[in-house]
């Protein structure tokens, strides 16, 4: 009986403990502006379009905006708690260096938003 109930305990504490603590993936604007999650960028020359909208989902967006130093935002966006700006270029490339994306993805929209998550950045 003793052995059947530490088991079932050890059993219990293993899955609490193991489950992961990520929420759902964040593909869309839509889903950023359902999350806490901030986004960022080095000027607010990437919210200026956007600032006399009178949109509910936008207006939540850009509220979650940040504007960060360089340094910082590369600190936090490795830390995988925020979502930052990243320019698509007209030929499709993007403005930042493989060295510096690897490990982060873009999100479904083509939008104003890459997320510092795992996987593999879309626009490479």
């Amino acid at each position: 009986m003793f052995l059947l109930i530490t088991t079932s305990y050890s059993s219990g504490l293993a899955s609490v403990l193991t489950i992961p603590r990520f929420g759902p993936p964040i593909e869309t604007v839509a889903d950023l502006a359902a999350s806490d999650v901030p986004w960022a960028a080095t000027h607010p020359a990437w919210i200026f379009s956007m600032r006399e909208s009178r949109d509910p989902l936008t207006l939540r967006v850009i509220s979650q905006f940040r504007v960060m130093k360089n340094e910082e935002l590369k600190k936090r966006s490795f830390k995988g708690d925020i979502a930052f700006s990243i320019e698509r270029l007209p030929a499709g490339a993007c403005t930042f260096t493989r060295c510096e994306i690897s490990g982060l993805r873009g999100g479904e929209d083509d939008a104003f938003l890459l997320l510092g998550f795992d996987a593999l950045l879309t626009c490479l």
